[in-house]
């Protein structure tokens, strides 16, 4: 049986490669929390965290801007105690890409670790 996570997982992906920007943010909390090591690498963040949606949508923006046909193709979804993992291959780097998500009690993703 699927869960409203999992479910939301799928809605998410397909978001995603709708590339609408706001039907994305529409699954994340006011504020979200995104710790990735792109962030790191790229903004040089320290601790690779984005926190707050504005701050997510930004750096978002400048993903989808400069890799027009960016893809998603989910490979799993997986289920903790209080999280679910979502993998998938990415049309950028044709590797496979793992997020964690966490959520709050409202059903949106307040956090999320993202494995390169």
């Amino acid at each position: 049986m699927q869960t409203d996570r999992v479910k939301i997982i799928h809605e998410l992906d397909e978001a995603w490669n709708s590339r609408d920007l706001d039907r994305i943010l529409a699954f994340y909390s006011d504020d979200f929390e995104l710790c990735s090591p792109h962030v790191k690498n790229r903004l040089e963040i320290g601790d690779g965290t984005l926190r707050g949606k504005e701050k997510v949508r930004a750096w978002w923006r400048r993903v989808l801007d400069k890799v027009p046909d960016l893809r998603s193709e989910l490979v799993s979804v997986s289920e903790g105690v209080d999280s679910v993992a979502y993998a998938f291959k990415s049309s950028f780097s044709g590797s496979i890409s793992v997020s964690v998500f966490w959520f709050d009690t409202e059903g949106k993703i307040r956090k999320e670790l993202f494995h390169a």
